[in-house]
C-alpha cells in the first residue's frame, strides 16, 4: 500500500535556520502545513511560491495541541500519515529518505506513531555498516518532533489535548494511544533527527556534569504544571518508576537548575509555583 504523507511544522518566533530545517524533509512529503503561531514571516516568505506548502496563520499563540488538531482535521480523508515537526529540528543526512522507505513495514491499523532516533547537534553518523541498517523498538513515550502519526488513529483517540497547550502535549498523546491499544515505535538505528531542547549549558553539580536547559519563565510554568497534569491523568500506564524518574525527579531538577545555575531565578520559581497551584485547582489551557 502506498501511503500519502503530509507534514506539519509550527512556528513560534523562528530563526533563519528554520528554513534549512524544513528543506531536510519537505521534498519527501506531499504537502506541508506551516502553522504560524507568532511572527513567522521570515520563514513563510521563504516558501511562498512552493506549491506543496499550505499556510495557516494565527493572530496569537494557539499552542501546539490546537495547531496539530487543526491540521489533523484538514488532513482527514486526504492523507493517511502526518509528519509532526518542531521548527528547531531537522533530519540528519539522508535519514528522511530512509524514514519514508520504512513506512510500509508497520501495520498502521495497530500503530499510532513511529519516531526517529533523537540526536544532539554534535552527533557523528555511525560507520557505513551500521548506517545502512534500521532497527525499531516498541516505545513507552516520544517527543512530538519527527514523528509520523496515523491521521485516522490520532483522530480516533481524540487528537491532542488542548488543555495542556504546550509541553507534555506529546507525552499525553502517546499515553492516550497506548491506553487505546495502539503501538508506538522508535528508531534505534538508521533514522536520525537533530534536535536540541532549550538553550543548554553545562555545569558541575556534586561532582557530576549536569545539563541545564535555561527555558524562560513561561516555559517553566507549563513544564512544571503539565508534568503533574499528565502524571495524574496517565499514572496507571506510566507506573511508579517512570513517574519518579521522568516527572517528580524532573521537576525537582527543574527547581535545582533554577536555584543554582539559571538567571531570573525569582520569576522562574514564582511561575513554577503558579503552575503547581493551577494544577491543584484544575486551571489548565493557555495561561500566558
Amino acid at each position: 500500500m502506498d501511503y500519502k504523507i503530509a507534514g506539519c511544522v509550527i512556528l513560534y518566533n523562528p530563526k533563519m535556520d528554520t528554513i534549512d530545517n524544513i528543506l531536510s524533509y519537505v521534498k519527501y512529503i506531499e504537502q506541508l502545513y506551516i502553522v504560524d503561531n507568532s511572527n513567522g514571516d521570515i520563514v513563510c516568505s521563504g516558501f511562498a511560491d512552493n506549491p506543496k506548502v499550505k499556510f495557516i496563520q494565527h493572530k496569537e499563540n494557539m499552542g501546539i495541541a490546537y495547531s496539530f488538531n487543526e491540521v489533523l482535521k484538514d488532513a482527514e480523508g486526504k492523507f493517511e500519515l502526518l509528519l509532526t515537526m518542531d521548527q528547531d529540528s531537522c533530519f540528519f543526512d539522508d535519514s528522511m529518505k530512509t524514514y519514508v522507505n520504512e513506512i510500509p513495514k508497520f501495520d498502521w491499523s495497530k500503530t499510532l506513531a513511529i519516531g526517529p532516533k533523537i540526536v544532539e547537534p554534535d552527533f557523528c553518523m555511525p560507520t557505513d555498516s551500521k548506517k545502512s541498517s534500521t532497527k525499531w523498538n516498541l516505545a513507552e513515550n516520544m517527543i512530538t518532533s519527527g514523528n509520523i502519526i496515523s491521521v485516522k488513529n490520532a483522530l480516533l483517540i481524540g487528537g491532542f489535548d488542548e488543555d495542556i497547550f504546550i509541553d507534555e502535549v506529546d507525552s499525553d498523546f502517546i499515553y492516550k494511544g497506548r491506553e487505546a491499544g495502539f503501538n508506538i515505535y522508535t528508531n534505534e538505528t538508521g533514522v536520525y533527527l537533530l534536535h536540541s531542547l532549550g538553550n543548554p549549558s553545562y555545569h558541575m553539580f556534586l561532582g557530576r556534569r549536569t545539563k541545564v536547559q535555561n527555558h524562560n519563565k513561561i516555559r517553566k510554568y507549563y513544564m512544571f504544571r503539565n508534568r503533574f497534569v499528565v502524571l495524574k491523568k496517565h499514572y496507571q500506564i506510566i507506573g511508579a518508576k517512570r513517574a519518579w524518574n521522568y516527572y517528580i525527579k524532573a521537576n525537582i531538577s527543574l527547581i535545582k537548575d533554577v536555584l543554582f545555575f539559571e538567571d531570573d531565578k525569582w520569576n522562574k520559581l514564582k511561575y513554577m509555583a503558579t503552575g503547581f497551584i493551577d494544577f491543584l485547582i484544575g486551571r489548565l489551557g493557555k495561561k500566558y
